[in-house]
């Protein structure tokens, strides 16, 4: 097996890197402003990190335009198709796709729950998949689409020392421990639920879907840890950790559900997420970088 790897500049695509060179497995990077020099290179698995989301920073440090996140998700997805369209031995198809595909759930969502993405991030990743799904339809490629949740990771810095991510974890570990902290926390609605999932048990989950016998020409696998936290448990655990006492704001009246079912992924990629809440936010807390 030798890799191709889309998106490695990216917070969960640059670690994954890091996990296939520990494991000493073949790879190559994609360079996405020299596609054509695919040509030249042999491999027969594609992991597609490449895209933007609403918390990646930009080269002017701020988070993209709705435009730029399409573009970069579809429009880059779409360039390359296109290179890979002239590329023989291509294999398998690992897409890194989104729980924002299903948009917003009261219930349990299931690799079958309906998609009904909200917001245009959710919008460009369903679109992404599907020209991804009939790439390997009309070339007879194995497709798998990862629906990662929430994941919860410290962001890397760029060259510019900067951080390449604005994640819930980050903002209220900056508001924690800022200078200027005055015991008051900012979230949005204190009933946000969603499911949390720490990078590194992603990372070993898009590395089982590399090397694991998946029989489905296409499938659809939800990554997550399949527990419900909600915003205000989130904060509370902050607290706790750093034992500060805090009051929360709600900025925003209206709160949304998002909890995935993760009983597919232990199945088909023999899989099982291994980092608690609790270690993961300890992690980000504490760890240097």
């Amino acid at each position: 097996m030798k890799i191709l790897v889309s998106g490695s500049g990216g917070l969960l695509g640059g670690k994954f890197v890091d996990l296939i060179q520990a494991n000493k497995i073949s790879f190559v990077l994609y360079d996405r402003k020299h596609p054509s020099r695919l040509m030249n290179i042999n491999f027969d698995t594609i992991i597609h990190f490449g895209g933007l989301t609403p918390q990646s920073v930009t080269q002017n440090g701020d988070n993209p335009t709705n435009q730029e996140i399409f573009e970069a998700n579809v429009g880059g997805t779409k360039e390359l198709l296109r290179v890979l369209t002239k590329k023989d031995g291509l294999k398998r198809f690992i897409n890194i796709g989104s729980a924002a595909e299903y948009g917003h759930h009261e219930k349990i969502i299931r690799e079958t729950t309906k998609e009904n993405p909200q917001g245009i991030y959710g919008e460009s990743k369903l679109k992404q998949s599907t020209l991804i799904k009939e790439f390997g339809q009309k070339n007879n490629i194995q497709i798998v689409n990862l629906r990662l949740f929430n994941i919860l990771t410290k962001g890397r810095k760029d060259k510019n020392d900067r951080r390449t991510n604005k994640s819930i974890t980050e903002s209220l570990g900056n508001q924690f421990s800022s200078d200027y902290y005055n015991g008051v926390i900012e979230i949005s609605n204190k009933q946000d639920v969603r499911d949390y999932l720490d990078e590194k048990d992603a990372r070993e989950a898009v590395l089982s879907a590399a090397k694991g016998q998946i029989k489905e020409n296409y499938s659809v696998i939800n990554v997550c840890s399949g527990k419900e936290t909600s915003l205000e448990n989130l904060v509370e655990l902050f607290g706790r950790i750093l034992k500060k006492s805090y009051k929360i704001i709600e900025k925003n009246p209206n709160y949304s559900v998002s909890v995935g079912d993760n009983t597919k992924a232990k199945k088909v990629l023999g899989w099982k997420p291994k980092v608690n809440l609790e270690q993961s936010i300890r992690k980000i807390i504490y760890e240097k970088g």
